[in-house]
């Protein structure tokens, strides 16, 4: 199990543009000035299983760092909800997480979104993860802080707390 991100924008004739995190590694150096002219970058995390559909989580992506690849690994962690509806922050989409027992179900509110069950001992390193390297990314953009101080806080907190439970090694 893994979960990667990509960034989407639309170029100067408003083509949407589609980058996978290794792709915008290898083209920053012609993208940066575009990028750090953008508003709002927005994106997806993608959480990729062998055997399933790819689940995308398309939103802004500081929003999708902090809100699932953190703070929803540390109550995760700490105090496990039964279910919980995370609302996206650029549009009126949302997804509803459940758990029974070591497993964690995603479910959209469309046809697009595939039901996706995933364990949480994969998907909740593998979040944790994708969100350290979305911060490694915000940080190469000199335009704005996207929240990195709070996401670095966050990313520590959930780091401390995989390796407690033994998520990570």
């Amino acid at each position: 199990m893994k979960v990667e991100f990509m960034i989407d924008f639309l170029d100067e004739k408003y083509n949407l543009i589609e980058l996978k995190e290794n792709e915008l590694a290898s083209n920053m150096d012609r993208l940066r000035n575009f990028l750090e002219k953008q508003d709002e970058l927005e994106g997806s995390l993608v959480l990729i299983k062998s055997g399933q559909t790819p689940a995308l989580i398309h939103d802004a992506m500081w929003f999708s760092a902090i809100n699932l690849c953190f703070k929803f690994v540390i109550n995760s962690l700490i105090e496990p909800l039964d279910c919980l509806k995370h609302n996206y922050f650029v549009q009126s989409n949302y997804i509803v997480i459940t758990r029974s027992e070591q497993f964690i179900q995603i479910l959209g509110d469309d046809e697009d979104f595939p039901a996706v069950t995933y364990p949480e001992k994969e998907l909740l390193p593998a979040l944790y993860q994708c969100g350290c390297r979305i911060i490694t990314f915000l940080e190469t953009l000199k335009c704005h802080d996207y929240n990195v101080p709070e996401m670095k806080e966050l990313a520590e907190k959930a780091r401390a707390l995989l390796k407690e439970k033994q998520f990570l090694v």
